[in-house]
């Protein structure tokens, strides 16, 4: 099994701009599912299955929130908790 990582959006995932809150910034947001990205295939890694659901599910909530539901990173992160489920025999 293969896990995607939003890795390009690193490179658009900086500190929120002055004025902006960076629980609402979509840069911070962004940010965020990064590393939730990268937090999750540890725990894969490790046999955490459970936990690692849990945040690639966080991820993707915040890529669908900030890009929308067709957006190739949002895509992305549907396939990586799918590849999950499947690996755990949770995908019917």
């Amino acid at each position: 099994m293969v896990l995607l990582l939003a890795a390009p959006l690193q490179a658009i995932a900086q500190q929120a701009p002055a004025g902006r809150s960076p629980s609402t910034d979509p840069q911070v947001l962004l940010n965020r599912a990064n590393d939730l990205d990268r937090e999750a295939m540890k725990l894969f890694r490790s046999g955490r299955y459970r936990e690692a659901t849990a945040k690639l599910e966080g991820a993707l909530a915040i890529h669908e929130k900030v890009l929308g539901p067709e957006h190739l990173a949002t895509v992305m992160s549907l396939d990586n908790l799918g590849s999950l489920l499947q690996a755990m025999g949770d995908l019917k």
